[in-house]
């Protein structure tokens, strides 16, 4: 399959993503596809990964919001699809993809807002 046409077949996408904060540090959307880098194999040749986010998670609240944002590869060669998976690209470069590669972690600040249960949650909320 071509670059073009997976591409076109997985589309792109942005995602707000479950923090809102008016501090920096985080981004206030992600896109589809996420990013792109070219790897080189352990035979030398050069081959384009592209990553897509599949999963936010959250794992706490304000005020200290964190989470993980999930990422799934899709690899090129020539413009054409290779393959997928997380072991692809590990069998290609021959050796382990970094855990910042496959995750990436989130933490940040968040002001709490009237009115909005999720970053305000009220005195009993915990009860």
């Amino acid at each position: 399959m071509s670059r073009s046409t997976a591409m076109e077949t997985l589309g792109s996408a942005t995602v707000a993503p479950p923090w809102r904060t008016d501090l920096s540090g985080a981004p206030p959307e992600i896109e589809n596809p996420f990013d792109s880098q070219t790897v080189q194999s352990a035979l030398g040749e050069r081959y384009e990964v592209v990553r897509y986010f599949v999963e936010i998670e959250r794992i706490s609240e304000c005020p200290f919001l964190s989470g993980r944002i999930r990422f799934t590869p899709l690899v090129f060669f020539d413009d054409q699809l290779v393959g997928w998976k997380w072991s692809y690209v590990e069998d290609l470069i021959g050796k382990p993809v970094e855990a910042e590669q496959r995750v990436s972690s989130f933490g940040v600040f968040c002001d709490p807002i009237p009115g909005d249960p999720e970053r305000n949650p009220g005195p009993n909320a915990g009860d």
